[in-house]
Formats: C-alpha cells, structure tokens, sequence
C-alpha cells in the first residue's frame, strides 16, 4: 500500500510569515504535528531572497536539539530543492558536516552546540541574516542559552532575524521573551487520531489484573511484556499501518525488541535511539519489507525530532527518562518519570498523518488527569557545573555568572548557580570572584565534564594521556558501550576483570586499546572482539570519533604544541601510559570523589561487623552491577574513585555505576582538597599517623619518616602541577621553565615506580593470579599492556 504524503497547511500562510518576519526583527512560529514548518520556512525565507535576485545575502542557521533532525531535514529539503547536499543546503553535526558552497547562499541545519561555538567567537553572527530555532519547546539548555544569545545578538546584527519554531507548547514564554514578538499559529494537518486509555477490556487482553497498582505510582511501570502484548494485539486486530511505541530507555527497547521477536514473526521491528548511527535510524523512513508491519521502538525522540509518514497507531507507555537532582548534595538522578500532558498530545499527533489512526495509552485516563500540563525544562533538573563552564565563554566583561544565569527564558533557582559556582571554585577552575583560574582557562572550552576536563589536564603533565583520553570520553560519552541487557552483567563485569580485576576505569581504557588496535587491522577483527566482550561496535567507533576531537581540546589549549596520535604509546605524553595505578591517581585528582570501604557500620549506635561502603560525606554507597567491584568483600585498598553517581526515589542510597581501587599512596598523593595531619601514634614516637579530617574518619598508620616524605612529596607534586598549569605553551621564564620540566621528569620516574609496586599488589594476589574474588582464581595474565 503507498502512502501519499499528506499536504502541509504552512504553505497557506507563506505570505503572511513572510510580512512578519520582514516587519519584525522577531517571530515566533507555532505549529502542529505535520505542519510543514521545519521544511518550509527556511525555504520561504530563501526563496523570498532569490526572487528579489538577493539570494547569496540570504545565509539561514536552523537548530535542531538532535543530530538525526538536523541531517534528516537537510537531506528532505536538498532533495525536495532538486538539488545536491552541499549546494545551497546543508549541515554541520557533532562529528558530521556537509557545508554548502561559500559565498553562495545558504541554509545550514546544525545543533544548537554547533551554534553556540559560533557565538563565543561572534557574538553578532556576521553574515547571517536569520537564525531559526526549531523545537523550542523542548527547552535542553542549550536550546535555552541559544535563545538568550541570539537575542543578544539581535541588539549587535541590526540586520538579523530570528524565528522561534515550537509546538504548541508554551508559545507565550517565547513571545513574551522576544518583547512581544508576534506569533504565527499554524494547524497541522492530521487525520482524526482515536484515543484509547487503559481501561477494565484492555487490561484483561494484556493480562493486567489491577489497573490501579498498575498505573497508579508516582514512578511509571513500564511492562515490556504488556507492551509487547499491545504490539502484538494490534498487528492481530487492526488494518495495515506502523506502530510507533514509546519507550522511556534504550534497556526496555531491547527488551521489548527481544519480547515482540519471540511473539511475532510478522513484524519489521525498527529502534530508534541516539546510540545508533545515522544510518540505522534512517531505516525508519523505509518501507517494511513485503507481508511485514513495521514497528519502531522509540524514546521521546520520535515526539517531535521526526515525522514518519506511515504511523498509523501509537503505542504510549507515559514514560520518559528523566535527570532530577538534588543540588545540596551534588547528586543527579535517572529515573523513569511520568511525560506531560503536552507530550501525550504530541505522542497522540505521531498517528493519523496518512489516514485515521489510534493511539494506545497504557495508563488509566484518571491517571493522566495528574500529568503535569508542560515539560520542566532541563535547566531545572540538572547539576550546572558543565553550563557554568560554558556561560563564561558568553558572558560580557564583568558579568557574574548569576546575571548571564537570570537572562534565560526560565532562569533557575540562584542556589543552584551559586552550588556550582562553588563546585568549580573548589575544582580550581574558578576564582573568588568567579574568575577562570590558570586551570580554568585550559578547560572553558573542553567538551567534557570539568572533572574529567581537569584530570586531562593532569594526564599531559604526568605523561599518560592515552588512557586518560579514552576514560574521559567513555565517561562523557551518553552513549553505552556495553550491551545493557540484564542478563550479560556478569558477563560483561568477567570481561572487563580480564582487562583489570579492581578498576573500571582502567578496564575500559585497555578494552578500547585492545579494540582500536585491532580495528585498524579490519573492521571484522574487531567486531569478533566486540561480541567476545560484549561490546556495542558502533558505540566503539563513536568512541574513537569522540575521542579524537577531545585530544584536539589539548591541542586548542596549548598543552600539547600539536595534534598527535594519543594512541602511540611510543610518544612522550604517553611514557607513563602503562602505570596503572599513576593513571588511577591522575583520575581521582580531577574527579575529587572518593569512597572509603570499611568493616563495619553503626546500626542503632552498635557497631555491626559488615562490609559497608561510604562516600567521603558520610552517605552509605552500594557498588551496582556494572562494576567490577560489585559485591566484593575483601577490598585490597580501602579507597576508591568513582565518577557516576546516582540516586533513586526508590531508594534513597548512592549508586556507583563505576570504581577503581586505588592504593593508599595513591590516595594519600593525588585526593585533592583533603586535610592531612600528621599525627604521634599513642605512646611511641617512631609511629605518626596521617589523618584526614572530613565527615568519614580516615586514619593510615606509619612511621614517621615516612609520613614526612608522603607529606613533602605531595607537596612538591602539585606545585610542579601548578606552575606547569600555568606556564605550559607560553612560559614567562623559559629557563625557569625547563628547569622545572627537568624536575618534573625526575621525579616522575620515582613517583612511577613507588605506586606502581602499590598497584601491583591491588591488581594480583600473592599468587600471581588476577584478583577476581574469593571463589576463583584466574591464572591468565592478559597480554594486552605488552
């Protein structure tokens, strides 16, 4: 059966767009599902220019808050257009660009963080003559810093323009943030769409017997098998048409991928996630194959990202996957959240675009009436270390970070600011008056978490940036590497021992070595690697993508003097690559965060003799399944670090996905801001021991000579670090500057061999063997560091 592509009401209203937007310097465009705004406004504006024989001053911006928007429209128009991509229409992605010829005219369809790397070098945006910020309302900060920018903008570009393109979300906040600005409603042209909410005869077909304890929660229940069941129900009872399913994460995709494969054979089962690459989402577009119905398991990117023409039922589970935070202790969590009223509308909207549709709303219409009416936006539901960073490449000259802050659509709560004014200041990356330190001004343009930005910084200094490069971008990464079903925990956690028994960090650095040296060797070398390991290959090629820009970063901020091959461990900067314990060090120096693994825990003002983990503030800590550490009772160390942290409503304790184990020389030598004392031990004078003072009582015992060189060796650590912070790339003093390099050499060679005997001793047992666990011993010594 073919679908014609139903006719786009925009086009109705090309005059009366384009009298607004030559009469006001702002216009706010909403529209409906399938309206046509996203293809055809750039292309009214464009045309407009041709026809007045204009055309190459006319150079259109468009945003789209994801990469499968920007290339997929870009693609639409060029073909629409007639024309190749790259002549007049093109894009520019994270990783990914087709640019059209210069100095011709032009529309570019980019990311919002694309945009903004523009504006911090001109503010004004000379040369361009409109910018259009499409999906407004789904309000990501970066959508949210581009809307305060270009307004900036406007004021610098007497020649700008600017279109604001939403749903039909919140159109007010936008108009009333452009004073006033006029606003152009467009209907969307949909079939009639049947609404069909969980009730007592569907419950039954899904084998739901309480509809209540179902539905009811303040968390939704997503089923993967009652899903499945929905799917299945309507391949066996309604007409021909796809099926889009909602889904809140990647884990309950695959679940429901596997689920509906055992159930259905008749089906053309399609995910879509930002995991994948751009081509194995484009085959969305496609046509299922011959006698198939094609199903697309989606996260709310299919909301309205992407128009797929031939959905004809939607199958809505009310979730989405949301961060919230809690700003006094620094924590984020990912959780499944009930959506908004607006995003079961624009769910409802993906049916009904070819001809009459229905959507299935596996939640009771009672609960529904409880949804919030508008999404929150991000900016109030995340940790702004990161946004914090990137505001001063924004801010005007003397501008604290709290007015850039208040200058937002939707400014967030000042305490919030101030939190992570505070984080960056204690990181060093910031000072008293929210100036950017020698350190701050090396990462404002990283792309990676300030934590991980700072630890890179170290890993130059210290000679062992390749696995620091590789566990920054894993970690900043939104991407899995790791097959997520829940079956293959142990699996993979086996896998990633092999690579290094205590440490998480350190076994997905020697992974992605191991995986790039054999990539470059073939791609099928590879991929067998990826499958005996569990790996996601795509994830590993985005990895090695990633990871190249992120080493240019050293390059832009003068830490290294060129772009090099960070994977050659034959290359200065990765002389000391193979140290695993110094790499684990440099990683806690950045990170700041570590957890201490005690003996015993006090229950009830008793003392109770268990194995009990807590973080430096005193809360209790549990070591999740993803780890190597999961569920180990005899730590070699008492000391790990850790990066991601999360809590639940479920259950108010901190989940660690990810630890190393780190000796207490490395602790003691590279935790940043910690109080050490050195103290007498009881009645002899010989023994010292080196207290940390903090929430979590940390005593280490030995003698006193000994803790005096600890003392004075961390000492004359980091004032090397920070005179090299300082100075590397552009030295006031250069004999004093190869003085200290000399220094720093040295003592690097000592400083190598006295954690590396420590790391030695977490790593392998007495034995020789891999420290596993209790149960098992492995006598197979990996061979990937020779």
């Amino acid at each position: 059966l073919e679908f014609e592509k139903p006719p786009l009401p925009i086009r109705n209203y090309r005059n009366k767009f384009m009298k607004l937007i030559n009469e006001n310097k702002a216009v706010v465009v909403t529209g409906e599902t399938g309206c046509g705004k996203s293809t055809q406004i750039p292309q009214f504006i464009f045309n407009d220019y041709v026809e007045r024989n204009q055309g190459t001053n006319c150079n259109i911006i468009v945003t789209q808050p994801r990469r499968i928007s920007a290339i997929s429209l870009a693609e639409y128009i060029a073909e629409e257009r007639g024309e190749l991509l790259g002549n007049v229409v093109g894009y520019q992605v994270r990783l990914q660009s087709i640019l059209p010829v210069p100095q011709g005219g032009s529309i570019i369809f980019c990311s919002c963080g694309i945009l903004l790397r523009k504006l911090i070098t001109d503010p004004g945006l000379t040369g361009t003559s409109h910018v259009i910020i499409d999906e407004a309302h789904e309000r990501d900060i970066y959508t949210d810093f581009t809307l305060a920018l270009v307004k900036r903008a406007l004021k610098l570009n007497p020649q700008l323009r600017v279109v604001i393109m939403s749903a039909t979300i919140n159109a007010e906040l936008f108009q009333q943030y452009f004073d006033s600005a006029p606003v152009l409603h467009v209907p969307g042209f949909t079939h009639p769409v049947k609404q069909n909410f969980l009730n007592n005869k569907m419950a039954y077909n899904l084998g739901i017997s309480n509809i209540d304890e179902f539905c009811q929660g303040d968390v939704p229940n997503v089923d993967c098998l009652v899903v499945s069941k929905m799917v299945n129900w309507i391949d066996r009872n309604k007409p021909i048409g796809a099926i889009l399913v909602f889904l809140p994460g990647w884990a309950e995709i695959q679940k429901t991928l596997q689920l509906l494969s055992k159930l259905n054979d008749d089906i053309h089962i399609l995910p879509v996630h930002s995991l994948l690459s751009n081509e194995q989402q484009k085959l969305i577009f496609q046509k299922p194959p011959n006698g198939k119905r094609k199903v697309i398991l989606a996260t709310n990117i299919a909301e309205t990202s992407i128009t797929i023409n031939d959905v004809v039922y939607v199958v809505d589970t009310g979730a989405h996957k949301q961060t919230q935070v809690d700003v006094n202790l620094g924590l984020s969590s990912l959780d499944n959240h009930w959506i908004s009223k607006a995003s079961v509308k624009q769910r409802k909207g993906r049916a009904g675009r070819v001809q009459p549709g229905e959507s299935y709303h596996l939640y009771s219409k009672e609960k529904f009436e409880t949804f919030d009416l508008f999404p929150t936006a991000e900016i109030f539901r995340t940790l702004l270390e990161q946004s914090v960073m990137d505001c001063k490449m924004y801010v005007n000259p003397g501008e604290k970070i709290s007015e850039f802050f208040s200058s937002l659509p939707e400014p967030p709560n000042i305490f919030s600011v101030n939190q992570a004014v505070k984080t960056l200041q204690t990181l060093g990356a910031l000072g008293g008056d929210e100036e950017l330190t020698a350190l701050g001004k090396r990462i404002c343009l990283f792309t990676t978490h300030p934590f991980l930005s700072k630890a890179l910084v170290h890993s130059v200094i210290f000679k062992c940036v390749n696995p620091i490069l590789t566990i920054a971008t894993i970690l900043s990464a939104k991407s899995q590497i790791f097959s997520s079903s829940l079956e293959k925990k142990y699996d993979i956690r086996y896998s990633k021992k092999m690579f290094s028994p205590c440490s998480d960090h350190m076994a997905l650095a020697w992974l992605f070595h191991e995986w790039e040296s054999l990539y470059n060797q073939g791609f099928y070398k590879s991929l067998d690697f990826c499958k005996q390991n569990y790996l996601l290959s795509q994830s590993m090629i985005l990895i090695q993508k990633l990871r190249y820009m992120h080493g240019d970063d050293l390059y832009k901020s003068r830490l290294v003097d060129s772009t090099q091959d960070y994977s050659d461990f034959t290359k200065e900067v990765n002389q000391y690559s193979r140290n695993d314990e110094l790499v684990k060090g440099i990683l806690l120096s950045g990170l700041g965060k570590f957890l201490v693994s005690q003996n015993f825990k006090y229950t009830k003002g008793r003392i109770k003799h268990c194995s009990n983990i807590v973080s430096q503030s005193g809360k209790k800590a549990m070591v999740m399944g993803e780890s190597v550490n999961y569920k180990r009772r005899n730590f070699p160390s008492p000391f790990l670090t850790y990066f991601n942290a999360m809590t639940s409503l479920q259950r108010p304790i901190l989940k660690i996905m990810d630890t190393s184990v780190i000796s207490p020389i490395g602790f003691l030598l590279f935790a940043p801001n910690i109080n050490i004392e050195k103290m007498i031990s009881g009645l002899d004078a010989s023994k010292s021991v080196l207290s940390i003072r903090g929430t979590v009582s940390i005593k280490i015992s030995c003698d006193e000579k000994q803790a005096e060189l600890l003392l004075d060796l961390r000492n004359m650590i980091w004032t090397v670090v920070d005179y090299l912070i300082e100075n590397i790339g552009h030295p006031n003093d250069m004999e004093k500057y190869k003085e200290i390099c000399s220094f720093r050499d040295k003592m690097l060679i000592a400083l190598s061999k006295l954690v590396d005997e420590q790391g030695y001793n977490i790593d392998y047992l007495e034995s020789g063997h891999l420290r596993f666990d209790e149960e098992k011993e492995i006598k197979l010594k990996p061979n990937f560091k020779s």
